[in-house]
């Protein structure tokens, strides 16, 4: 077994797990014919890239899920004109929005974090305030009968997608996949070359002549999501403070669909998130020298329903996943 992208030969010293999907987009299928170091460079450092990415944050948050690198659930930031509200999870994955409210006391502004309860920020500001002494250690009067905390209703804004960081994604998921649906005979295609030097130079040219790529992102779904984190957030913030219950954003079932066809003597790799970004990117234009008939080659379909995992493969690629899981590493 080699490496995808080295071609070095994989055993236990260098032997690592690689999603398909990456894991923090909820991705749960796994390879295993990628090694340590080629996963560590260009799948860690490549999903730290995408999980900076806001169009991204909103819908993993949207569909309830974790950071990468740890058990939280992420958190989006916003920007309204020249204020920024950040909208986070509490341990039970519950959306709120934190803000930072400014009372002004004399020459002084006071900032509070509005995801305190109304007694700790009364409490906060009055300790903040009697902190302020002047020179004489004159007390400033504490402020009293603090209102009710006012977050506003949530705005619109504009989120601005990245092409470009999509359509690097869906190379590298394409890429993978036609790897392990065609095997290591796909290593000598001349569009596998191409693809793969774009992931290791990370040098990507998704609008190049020289790849045929088409994606799209589904506008609407992706408003709705963003929409109704800022509304559950908003809301959540305020059952948080004056004690009514809180909602979820959604139920968080999400599915992954990845397919290999043949078409025209090409071979084809179509690739759905979320139901929201789609993509379709030719991985081979010589399929002629792999003995399938036009139509479907391999599907996977992975994600979450009713809080279990999906994973369904159909042949052959189910049955290279079962190879490769019973491969016998050397020392």
């Amino acid at each position: 077994m080699k490496c995808i992208f080295c071609k070095t030969e994989i055993v236990k010293a260098n032997f690592s797990r690689e999603h398909i999907v990456p894991k923090f987009l909820g991705g749960e299928k796994v390879i295993h014919n990628i090694c340590k170091d080629c996963n560590s460079k260009f799948g860690g450092d490549f999903e730290k890239k995408l999980g900076e990415n806001d169009v991204f944050n909103f819908v993993r948050a949207f569909y309830r899920l974790k950071s990468r690198n740890s058990n939280k659930y992420i958190t989006p930031t916003i920007k309204f004109k020249q204020d920024t509200t950040s909208i986070g999870a509490n341990e039970d994955g519950y959306l709120l929005m934190y803000t930072k409210p400014n009372f002004d006391y004399s020459d002084t502004t006071i900032e509070v974090d509005q995801k305190e309860s109304q007694e700790l920020v009364e409490n906060m500001i009055k300790g903040k305030i009697n902190s302020l002494k002047s020179d004489d250690n004159q007390e400033y009067e504490i402020i009293k009968n603090i209102k009710k905390l006012e977050i506003g209703e949530p705005e619109d804004f504009v989120l601005d997608v990245d092409i470009r960081i999509i359509g690097e994604l869906f190379i590298k998921i394409a890429y993978e996949f036609a790897c392990i649906c065609l095997d290591f005979q796909y290593f000598d295609d001349e569009m596998a070359y191409f693809l793969k030097h774009m992931i290791i130079s990370d040098e990507y040219d998704v609008f190049s002549k020289n790849i045929n790529i088409k994606f799209s992102y589904n506008k609407q779904k992706l408003d709705f999501c963003v929409r109704r984190v800022c509304e559950v957030a908003h809301d959540n913030t305020m059952n948080y403070h004056y004690g009514s219950s809180l909602v979820n954003c959604s139920n968080g079932n999400y599915i992954h669909k990845i397919s290999l066809i043949k078409s025209h003597d090409k071979f084809f790799v179509l690739i759905v998130l979320f139901d929201i970004f789609k993509c379709r990117i030719c991985v081979s234009n010589d399929a002629n020298n792999w003995d399938y008939e036009d139509g479907l080659i391999s599907k996977l379909i992975t994600g979450r329903c009713d809080g279990k995992l999906i994973n369904k493969t159909n042949s052959p690629f189910a049955d290279i996943l079962l190879r490769l899981r019973n491969t016998n590493l050397g020392k």
